[in-house]
Order: structure tokens, then sequence, then C-alpha cells
């Protein structure tokens, strides 16, 4: 116990002598020092003062800026102090009255050079976008990403319409997939032309320059689908490979077979030469054209009852029975 409070007694002597010590070799501040300090801090109070100023002052600037180009009134940048800001200003001024009013002749009063470039291919811009045509999209010359875009869409635009005819050398200027649908399209039509212009002469060797496999085979068949279709047969459509086309062949041939059946049937006395055409008003004519034929030449009214429409049919027996009156 008398231990502890000995250690306890011990180290509070030690922290009063280190007390003492440190008050006995204490300094004093210099005043100088002190006069240094103070004038640091007054500097440092007016540079912030300036600071503040010359953004309060930048805030009106801008808000002036703002307010003389949202109304489009050049006399609010008087209110500018900033020389360059002011100039600036007014250019954008001049900008947004150029645009709003659409004169173009109004970029001629800007005095920064590249903003004035802007401003005149602005309007170069809006030309080329409305009319579509590739010559005005190369008027473009301070946007060449703009131009890209106006030229491929004024070439890709062209090579679609049906009229074109150029060569594929027009697709030079565009990138990956558009150039490669460029050539496409270009191909596609020189492809038809060549379709038409066969079909039309009936060429089936100018078929076989088309590239397409299957526009090939369309070339070929469109060409023999006429010849078939002359034909009386129906085994000359066992060729053709696209049903519809197949489909219409075999109509085709069977209205030949039924006119030239109805044909040979015209000479005959026998309606039942008839009986063979497909087409059943084909076949109905036919055998009232015999019918009517042969009940007048035979004045046999029993003849006028193979007509099926029962108009017709009357005809035929009122004109039979008028015969065989007048011939009483």
């Amino acid at each position: 116990m008398k231990t502890k409070l000995i250690a306890i007694l011990v180290i509070l002597l030690l922290i009063w002598w280190l007390v003492v010590y440190w008050n006995l070799n204490k300094k004093p501040i210099n005043d100088e020092k002190i006069d240094t300090i103070v004038s640091e801090k007054n500097s440092d109070i007016e540079t912030l003062e300036k600071n503040t100023e010359a953004i309060n002052q930048d805030m009106v600037d801008w808000n002036a800026l703002d307010n003389a180009v949202s109304s489009a009134d050049i006399t609010k940048c008087d209110n500018i102090i900033d020389k360059k800001l002011k100039l600036h200003c007014q250019d954008l001024v001049y900008i947004t009255k150029a645009k709003f009013d659409n004169d173009k002749s109004i970029c001629n009063s800007i005095q920064d050079i590249p903003l004035k470039k802007e401003c005149i291919d602005s309007f170069i811009i809006s030309n080329a976008m409305k009319s579509g045509k590739k010559e005005d999209c190369e008027k473009i010359i301070w946007n060449e990403e703009v131009k890209k875009q106006c030229l491929r869409t004024s070439i890709l635009s062209e090579v679609s319409m049906v009229w074109f005819t150029g060569s594929a050398d027009i697709c030079n200027t565009l990138e990956w997939q558009d150039k490669t649908n460029c050539v496409s399209q270009i191909n596609k039509w020189a492809a038809m032309n060549i379709l038409e212009t066969a079909v039309a002469k009936k060429d089936i060797n100018a078929c076989n320059s088309i590239a397409d496999s299957k526009l090939k085979a369309s070339c070929i068949e469109s060409i023999n689908l006429e010849i078939w279709m002359s034909s009386t047969t129906t085994s000359s459509c066992n060729n053709i490979t696209d049903p519809k086309n197949k489909e219409y062949c075999i109509s085709s041939v069977r209205k030949n077979q039924d006119a030239e059946t109805f044909k040979n049937s015209s000479n005959s006395t026998d309606t039942n030469s008839c009986s063979s055409i497909n087409d059943i008003n084909t076949k109905n004519q036919c055998i009232e054209w015999i019918a009517n034929k042969v009940a007048i030449s035979t004045l046999n009214v029993a003849e006028c009852q193979k007509i099926t429409d029962s108009v017709n049919k009357q005809k035929c027996i009122n004109t039979v029975n008028l015969l065989i009156s007048v011939k009483k």
C-alpha cells in the first residue's frame, strides 16, 4: 500500500517539474511576426473580395448574354462589361436571327470566323437534307459527319428508285453495310432490267447473264410460260416449278383446249362433241349452239330441250314453232 502511494507521489512531482520547465523555456511571440500574419490575412481577404466581385460580374454578363440570345435582341449585349463576351453575344444573336428569319445573309454580320462558317453551313445542310440531292450534300464542308450522313441518305434513296440506271461507283463513298446494300440494290435493278428485256424479246439466253439464281429461274420460266400457255396440252406445264405459275399455265392450256373443241364442234350436229370442254359456261354455249342449229334445221323442238338456260331454251322452242307454223 505504501509502495503504491510513493509511486503516485513521484509521478505527480514529475508532471509538476515538466510544467515548470516548459513555462521557463517558452519564447514570447515576435510582434513583427504578428504584423506579417495580419497583413497576409488582410491580403487574402482583399483577393477573396475581388474574386467574389469578378464572379458576380461574370454572372451578370452571362445573364445578359442569355437574355439577348433568347430574345434575339442585340441591344441587350451592350449590358455586358467583358468586351470579348459582348462580341460573342452579338455573334450568337446574329446566328439566332439568321435561323429564325431563315435569312442566310445575316450570317455575314458574324465576327467570329468559325461561327460565321457554322451559320452559313447550317443553311447548306438544311437545303441538302430537304432536297435529298447528292450534289447539295457535297457542298457541306464544315461538318464531315453531317456530310457523310447526308450523302448516305441521298445515295441510298437514289439507288432505291426503279428508274435508277447508274453504276455501282456511286456507292464508293459509303461505308461497310451501307456500301454492300447499295451495290446489292443496283445489281438487283440491273438484273430486273435484263429480265424485262429478255421476256419482251423471248430471249432465254439473256436470262443466263443474271447472277441471282432465283431471278434467273424466274426469267426463264416467264419466257417459257408464254410459250407453254399457247399449247393445247397440260403436260407442257409440268416443267414449271412455281406453283402459281404452273396453275396459271394449266388454266390457260385448258382454255385453249376448250376454244379448240368449241371450234371443232361448231360444225358438228352432235351435242356430245362438247362433252370434253372443261369450263361449264363454255360447254353450255357449245351445246346451245349445236342444239339451236339442229332444232331449226330439222324443225325438231326436242333438240331445244338440250339447252340448259331456260330463257334461251324457250327462244329456241318459239323459233322452231314459228318456222313450223310458217311452213304449214
